[in-house]
């Protein structure tokens, strides 16, 4: 617990402190819903909007989060912009709020946004809360947004298909459909076993260039005309 916390309370990133691939919080969306590029599209948008939300108004409401109870606090300001946005995208866009199911409303429960209200947005004012909630978000989309794009690639080898979900169907002739010929043999990357294999290919990627920038920051160079001197002196 120690660990995740200096985790959380270091300075956020979307590459170098990622909710997803480094601190490995809120992998139940980005395993189901990264099926194709339309969906990861979709809950990403809606993960960024209820988190700067909810961290801006943690913020604001800081000097009256107190107590044992503010935990509970978090959840309910989490659910109050979840259940906001899951009521408009059932209105204006059924069929996506059907696609993407449980995962919409399970935002109120993403741990990484939680940890972020606690350790952040209650110490700092509303416009750091607000660039820090940005910057968590973002690296949620990214990973999700990766994973949506190549999977549906491999999979189904087209890219924005369903893109009626998303957008007015009068646009949909304006972007590119990428089809491939023949049968595609990478069907595992619509399950889950191909989430799990993208996911872990992503955080080998990760953990390799942090490890990299961690060592060139370490490195020392000593110069070898340098000497030093001991003496023991009682």
């Amino acid at each position: 617990m120690k660990q995740l916390n200096a985790s959380t309370q270091a300075n956020t990133s979307p590459f170098t402190n990622n909710p997803v691939l480094v601190q490995l919080l809120g992998l139940s969306p980005v395993l189901a819903i990264s099926t194709t590029a339309v969906n990861s599209i979709a809950l990403a948008a809606a993960t960024f909007i209820v988190t700067v939300l909810s961290c801006t108004l943690t913020a604001a409401l800081r000097h009256y989060l107190i107590g044992k109870w503010r935990l509970v606090s978090y959840l309910l300001i989490l659910a109050l912009f979840t259940s906001i946005i899951d009521s408009l995208i059932s209105v204006f866009r059924l069929p996506l709020h059907k696609e993407l199911g449980m995962y919409l409303s399970l935002i109120a429960c993403n741990s990484a946004l939680v940890l972020r209200m606690e350790l952040f947005a209650r110490h700092n004012s509303c416009l750091s809360s607000a660039i820090d909630a940005c910057k968590t978000a973002c690296g949620f989309a990214v990973v999700i947004l990766l994973m949506g794009f190549v999977r549906e690639v491999l999979s189904t080898g087209s890219l924005f298909a369903k893109l009626e979900l998303l957008l007015p169907q009068s646009a949909i002739t304006e972007l590119i459909i990428i089809p491939t010929s023949g049968d595609n043999l990478l069907k595992i990357f619509s399950l889950q076993p191909g989430a799990l294999i993208c996911l872990g290919i992503l955080i080998a990627i990760s953990n390799y260039f942090i490890s990299s920038s961690h060592s060139r920051k370490t490195e020392v160079s000593v110069d070898p005309n340098i000497r030093v001197r001991i003496t023991n002196r009682s």
